[in-house]
């Protein structure tokens, strides 16, 4: 079963955007990184997820800045909860669905 990951970006000036990362935004960073000499996900998880971020954002219209003037805008890049996919009744969405210990 899939999961959706939700992913907070919070910004010097205190504002905050909450998106969903897809495939296409992966890929978009991974590019990036390769076409850039940047090394791999394991490498650099933190450009990784800061350039999946962007992407979305991006694509969303949320924002037009250059990758690195727009990273110097952020605070964070986080994940806040993931969810099964067919699970919108999920009671505690901050888990992975596993059973607790």
């Amino acid at each position: 079963m899939s999961t959706i990951t939700t992913t907070r970006v919070t910004y010097v000036d205190g504002t905050a955007d909450e998106i969903t990362v897809t495939m296409w935004e992966q890929r978009m960073a991974a590019r990036y990184m390769a076409d850039n000499d940047l090394g791999t996900v394991q490498s650099d998880p933190i450009t990784f997820m800061g350039y999946q971020a962007y992407a979305k954002l991006r694509q969303m219209g949320r924002t037009t800045l250059p990758f690195d003037k727009w990273l110097a805008t952020v605070i964070q890049v986080e994940d806040i909860h993931k969810r099964n996919r067919n699970d919108d009744d999920d009671p505690n969405p901050t888990t992975d669905g596993s059973p607790e210990a």
